[in-house]
Order: structure tokens, then C-alpha cells, then sequence
């Protein structure tokens, strides 16, 4: 075997560990090998949505969806497809979609998610609103537990994001490595420091209501979680 197959085995075996946990804590999750099972499975849901939410997930946007939509006569709010004056309209109405397709920071091995979000309107949709959710995740997103997910969020996701959506990439790198900022620059951040300036929501761990913990995620109708070893590696939720 390659080094690179070896890899994908490796990124398979903890992502098929990872949805039998999830499965446990009472997600309906799947392991998909290829990137045409994870868009057909997709796709398949939106057959079933009026209204669909875009959370910005990289893996997602990667696949196409939104385009395969743009002629089907659905609802989309995609708050990344829209002027700035109307972000805040489209991620309200994020809120209160048939289906809510997002992406994640990271996934734990014992079936938890974990992240942190700059607006809180990722993180809130994932969490209460949307008839159904589907979270999209490569098998890069797994690790052992919620301290090396956070440890990935800062050393890992808020470097990347930063770059990618950052109108000044250096001077918010340096905030990530922890220099000071004036609170007056940080209004979302929970301690007004610059430990991680692209995100100020944390939930973690994500667990359906009715679950072992049953306090974190509170969902109207049914959380699905798509893992596969090989969905496209962009930023966003994608890292």
C-alpha cells in the first residue's frame, strides 16, 4: 500500500469509530468512501426541503449543492450567495429552514461536536430551529476528545479561516497567537481576548436532547452527520 492509501485506511477506520459513537449518543450518522455517495445522500435530503440553509461549510460549497439547486424552485439561504446588507436576513432565516447543511470543526471519537463560531449563527442553527440538519465532515475532522478539538479549532480551523475571510490576514494572525486587542474590536468574544478572533461561540460537546447528556443540542427534528475519508479539504467548516 502507498502512503496515501495507507492514510485513507487510517482516516476510515477512526471515522467508522467515530459514527458508531455518534450512533450511541443518538445521531443518525453514515461513513461514505466517496465523494459522489456523500453528494447523493445530500441531494437526497434536499428532495425532501422547501427551504434549505447554507452554514458555510467549504465541503459542501466544494460539492456543488448549491448550484444543483439554483434552478429547483427551493428556498436557499446561502448568507456566502448574498449582499452584505441582506447576510443578516438570510442567517435569521437559517433559523427556520426545512434543512440546515453545515459543516463542523471538529468530531470526537466518543461521538460529540465540537465548535466555535464568530456570529453564533452557525452553532445556534446546528443547535435549535431547522426541521432537520445534516453536518458534512471528512475524516480529518475526527479526534480523540474535546481539548484536541479545541486545540485543532486554534491551531488548525482559526489560522485557515482567518485567511480565507479576513480583510487583514496577518494582523489576525498575530491576535491568534495571542496578542491583545481593544475590547472595542472584539464585541463577540466571550473574554475579550484575541485567543481565536474568528470565533466567540463555543458548544461543546453537541448531543441530541434526548441523549446520555441531553442539555447541549436541542433539535426539532433528526440530526444526521455524514462522515467520508476523501469530501473536498477546503476552509471553512471544511477544516
Amino acid at each position: 500500500m502507498s502512503r496515501v492509501e495507507i492514510g485513507l485506511w487510517q482516516l476510515e477506520v477512526r471515522a467508522q469509530k467515530c459514527v458508531e459513537a455518534l450512533r450511541k449518543n443518538g445521531f443518525d450518522a453514515g461513513y461514505y468512501p466517496g465523494l459522489e455517495a456523500v453528494r447523493e445522500r445530500v441531494l437526497a435530503e434536499c428532495e425532501k426541503a422547501e427551504s434549505i440553509g447554507f452554514g458555510g461549510s467549504m465541503s459542501v460549497a466544494e460539492m456543488g449543492i448549491f448550484d444543483l439547486l439554483a434552478k429547483s424552485g427551493k428556498q436557499l439561504f446561502n448568507h456566502g450567495r448574498v449582499p452584505a446588507e441582506k447576510k443578516a436576513e438570510t442567517r435569521l432565516a437559517q433559523l427556520t429552514c426545512d434543512l440546515f447543511l453545515v459543516g463542523t470543526n471538529a468530531v470526537t471519537l466518543d461521538g460529540c461536536l465540537v465548535n466555535l463560531d464568530m456570529n453564533g449563527n452557525r452553532t445556534n442553527a446546528m443547535t435549535f430551529g431547522p426541521k432537520k440538519i445534516v453536518v458534512v465532515a471528512g475524516g480529518q475532522k475526527v479526534v480523540g476528545g474535546v481539548s484536541e478539538a479545541i486545540r485543532r479549532i486554534k491551531t488548525v480551523a482559526a489560522p485557515r479561516n482567518t485567511k480565507r475571510l479576513s480583510r487583514h490576514p496577518v494582523r489576525d494572525l498575530r491576535l491568534l497567537r495571542g496578542l491583545r486587542l481593544p475590547a472595542a474590536h472584539l464585541p463577540r468574544l466571550l473574554d475579550h481576548r484575541a485567543e481565536a478572533a474568528q470565533f466567540g461561540y463555543l458548544r461543546a460537546p453537541l448531543r441530541r436532547a434526548d441523549g446520555p447528556v441531553g442539555s447541549n443540542l436541542r433539535i426539532d427534528g433528526m440530526s444526521t452527520v455524514l462522515l467520508s475519508s476523501q469530501v473536498p479539504s477546503g476552509c471553512g467548516s471544511a477544516w
